[in-house]
């Protein structure tokens, strides 16, 4: 008994350290290795992030116990007056570490945030600019701060760069509002200036709260595996698996049978072609690569390299919205209301219906050619997480189209219920014919887990949130903060255009500016508002992790289908006979064979040997000695030893 207690402690703890210890080891920020001045600014943004999360876990009794400011662009827009001091701190010293960033990059990053820069500052600084003087002043400090930045631009890296720009930009926000003259004296500025700058650098916060989105996917996928792949006794294998089972019945009945939605036909129809896609991107995107499917823990570690520029390219629709804006106020200005009038409708209306799908869509396609190049450069794991992403997307788009709206209705947890119970039908004939071995039990177990825990992700990812029913807004904090732990890793390299005191700066502004978003919302109850990123944080949870999810369960079942290589010996779990020979036939019928490999060419032959080589021994006349390898002694033999 107490031997089977150390089996369940040793394989609890591995677990455990492979699923969050691991992950936050090689990707955890390392500021010994920052420039100086760097690892201050961290400090501090870590405090200021470390308060927003405590004001957020407080928000209720702040709100029902604390005086409350109104907005006075939004009188539905209310803060605990306690948390304004914190709010206007966190985001101004983010929005100066992203100006910071700009003085040291490539020019169209620095153009960029130079133009959302000033954006902020002449949106912030509106209310002052109601005389000649504001004006004047509001302009004179963006002409100032355009200057130093185009100064420091042709230099290195200095510490003393982030505390000027922190005291420029403070200067040009708070001053106008403070000392001048304003339209809305009576309103309190600083929630205008927390609003306006959360606001205002959306497209550096939206990328980090749709990959927060993403977190849950990646420990479901990244715990099943660990589990199912322990290296335990049977005993206790047998016990998982059952208990897997019975989660996995338990999860079907709670979220099938009591399901807000529907099972409707069209549902069932549109998850069945989710499935057949997914797969059979799967299968072309294998055949490419020439090389094995990967196990579905390498796919969150393939994949986090390519969800950071996913979240960008997905919230880069955001500038459709801006440029139309900016149309609206040009026709505005040279006196053509009606077409502004027009153009605003047709834009409200297609933002608010099909714009958002048709550009991920488009994203999606260009994500399947994406991973048809990565299938040819053998880089699997990676091909085949962006093509189902690409199927996730494509299909969407596809549902736009007369006849086939059905296709949006695909249920992803029907998904995972279906592929398990195909997993265990295959187990059941596997036991049947006592070919259940060790490999194909890890597929099917890895297949019933990342099935029965993908509905419980934000609960394993979260529990405290889940056990106090927090809000969703509330719940994309630990996502957060899990993404700011495990993916430094752009902070450890360098480049001409990219250099690693930017990657920093960049990296701590967008992070800071994310807390700073949900505590915001949070405080405010203000969903549906310009500044509420919630519904961002359920778009990277649905494209970001689902896609994430299909893929790991068709790399489990591949594992399933296809456990080890051609000839390989394994544990067996069904039964103690096991026969290679039938092992190793049964598995070249079911595997796809790449064409050979041109020969190389004949390199020359080595120089002689100085010493006359001996003659071989006398070959014996019984045939080879007891303890040799013999050509059906074990598969596959030992390599041949060296000719004479």
């Amino acid at each position: 008994m107490k031997q089977a207690w150390t089996e369940i402690y040793q394989a609890s703890r591995d677990v455990l350290r492979i699923t969050f210890v691991d992950p936050v080891r090689d990707g955890r920020p390392r500021p010994d290795q920052w420039p100086s001045g760097l690892r201050s600014a961290a400090l501090i943004s870590g405090i200021l992030a470390a308060l927003l999360v405590f004001v957020v876990a407080i928000s209720g009794w702040l709100r029902s116990t604390d005086v409350l400011v109104q907005n006075a662009n939004a009188v539905d827009v209310v803060v605990p007056g306690t948390t304004l001091p914190l709010l206007v701190v966190a985001t101004l010293v983010a929005f100066a570490l992203a100006m910071t960033a700009a003085l040291h990059v490539v020019w169209w990053v620095r153009l960029f945030l130079l133009v959302v820069g000033g954006a902020t500052i002449f949106t912030l600084d509106a209310p002052a600019m109601v005389t000649p003087v504001g004006v004047g002043v509001v302009i004179v400090g963006f002409v100032v701060l355009v200057v130093f930045t185009l100064i420091r631009s042709r230099r290195t890296y200095a510490w003393w760069e982030l505390p000027v720009m922190l005291a420029l930009t403070a200067a040009i926000c708070l001053l106008p509002l403070t000392v001048l003259p304003t339209a809305a004296a009576s309103s309190d500025w600083r929630v205008q200036v927390a609003t306006t700058v959360i606001d205002s650098l959306q497209l550096l916060i939206l990328p980090m709260i749709i990959v927060a989105g993403f977190a849950p996917a990646q420990v479901v996928i990244t715990g099943a595996e660990a589990i199912a792949n322990r290296p335990v006794s049977r005993g206790l294998f047998w016990t998982a698996f059952g208990v897997g089972v019975i989660g996995l019945g338990w999860s079907a009945y709670q979220n099938v049978n009591t399901a807000a939605e529907p099972l409707t036909p069209q549902a069932l129809l549109a998850t069945t072609a989710v499935v057949v896609g997914c797969v059979g991107v799967g299968v072309v995107l294998v055949n490419r690569s020439r090389l094995r499917m990967p196990p579905p823990a390498a796919l969150p570690v393939a994949w986090s390299n390519w969800v950071n520029p996913v979240a960008v390219a997905m919230a880069a629709v955001l500038l459709f919205s801006w440029g139309f804006t900016a149309i609206t106020i040009l026709l505005l200005v040279t006196g053509h209301p009606e077409l502004a009038t027009a153009l605003s409708t047709a834009f409200r209306d297609t933002w608010t219906s099909n714009l958002g799908t048709i550009w991920r869509g488009v994203l999606g396609v260009a994500a399947l050619i994406g991973s048809w190049r990565l299938a040819a450069a053998r880089r699997t794991a990676e091909a085949v997480v962006l093509g189902a992403f690409g199927v996730r997307t494509a299909f969407g788009l596809l549902s736009l189209l007369p006849g086939l709206d059905a296709l949006a209705q695909a249920q992803p947890l029907l998904i995972g219920y279906a592929v398990a119970g195909v997993a265990l039908g295959f187990t059941l004939v596997q036991v049947l014919r006592r070919r259940f071995d060790r490999g194909r039990a890890t597929g099917v177990l890895t297949v019933v887990l990342i099935a029965a825990f993908f509905p419980y992700r934000n609960a394993l990812s979260d529990p405290i949130s889940a056990v106090l029913a927090v809000a969703p807004t509330a719940m994309l904090v630990v996502g957060l903060a899990w993404r700011l732990a495990t993916e430094a890793n752009i902070t450890y390299t360098t480049s001409r255009s990219f250099p690693q005191p930017t990657r920093i700066l960049l990296f701590l502004s967008s992070g800071l500016l994310a807390f700073a978003s949900i505590t915001m919302v949070t405080l405010t109850r203000g969903l549906g508002t310009a500044f509420d990123t919630s519904a961002w944080g359920e778009m990277g949870d649905i494209f970001l992790g689902e896609p994430l999810y299909l893929a790991g369960l068709i790399a489990a079942f591949w594992l399933m289908v296809r456990p080890h290589d051609r000839g390989e010996v394994v544990e067996q779990l069904s039964a103690e006979a096991y026969d290679p020979a039938a092992a190793a036939s049964a598995d070249a019928a079911m595997t796809w064979t790449p064409p050979a490999a041109a020969p190389t060419p004949p390199t020359a032959p080595p120089p002689p040997s100085p010493t006359p080589p001996t003659a071989p021994p006398p070959p014996s006349p019984t045939g080879p000695a007891p303890n040799s390898a013999g050509p059906t002694s074990w598969w596959p033999p030992p390599p041949p030893g060296p000719v004479g």
